[in-house]
């Protein structure tokens, strides 16, 4: 199973925004129907700092979440919307022990 995470600050006001693009993206993975990619997006109590987890059985689903259309315009969005702290470069996470079936 391959994990990644990423973190980022946006600006207060771009928040609504940010997360009318993650919704698309997960829509967009839902009407795919794959069981084999999964996302979890957070926001922090601050209302702007968004951490995304993404799972993916094997490399080939990794990069079917990477080619999705709404993910390449939420991360065009972002970029422009000028981010307090710009996307932290992802990183690979292991899976110590989990309550619940990641995927």
């Amino acid at each position: 199973m391959i994990i990644t995470h990423i973190q980022y600050t946006v600006r207060a006001e771009y928040a609504a925004e940010n997360q009318k693009y993650i919704r698309r993206i997960l829509e967009d993975l839902r009407t795919l129907g794959r069981t084999d990619i999964g996302s979890s997006i957070f926001v922090k109590e601050d209302g702007k700092t968004f951490l995304h987890f993404l799972f993916c059985e094997h490399e080939e689903a990794e990069q079917t979440f990477f080619q999705l259309g709404s993910l390449q315009a939420w991360r065009t969005a972002l970029v422009e919307s000028s981010p307090e702290v710009p996307l932290t470069a992802p990183t690979r996470l292991s899976v110590v022990g989990s309550t619940a079936k990641l995927l």
